[in-house]
């Protein structure tokens, strides 16, 4: 009788280390593998966001000294005053836009870092195993903190 139940007890933990630390494990890798997508494309964003920022700068830089104020040394037709008005816009749009990017690349590469980190943690806290040699047989729970 006691081999029986001790039987069913085998069983039981098996398919509990099967069932339970198998798919923890295939959790934890699942959620680092898609937070690595999400640090990755964070990075990207950063990247795109400050080239982005770096030319509206750029072009912004690149108008007549004295555009803002409104103080021209020279002399300018109508048409060169549209294509002043459109060089800042779309100047003052790239700089915008490329700080925006940028700072959300940058928070979407620290939250997944953080998280990453996490979870690998989790990943490597919780132990069960079974130990069967000649010798010795019985289980092991392991949990590191």
């Amino acid at each position: 009788m006691k081999r029986t139940w001790f039987g069913y007890l085998l069983v039981l933990l098996c398919s509990f280390q099967l069932m339970y630390g198998q798919a923890d494990s295939t959790f934890y890798s699942n959620k680092i593998n898609k937070l690595n997508h999400l640090k990755t494309g964070g990075l990207v964003l950063t990247g795109v966001g400050t080239g982005l920022a770096i030319a509206g700068a750029a072009i912004l830089i690149d108008l007549p000294s004295g555009y803002w104020s409104g103080d021209y040394t020279y002399d300018y037709t109508e048409k060169d005053e549209w294509d002043y008005l459109f060089q800042a816009v779309g100047g003052v749009v790239c700089t915008v836009l490329g700080v925006g990017m940028m700072a959300g690349g940058l928070t979407m590469t620290g939250i997944a870092s953080k998280k990453i980190r996490f979870y690998q943690e989790q990943k490597t806290k919780l132990s069960l195993g079974i130990i069967v040699t000649p010798n010795r047989q019985g289980f092991t729970l392991t949990y590191r903190f």
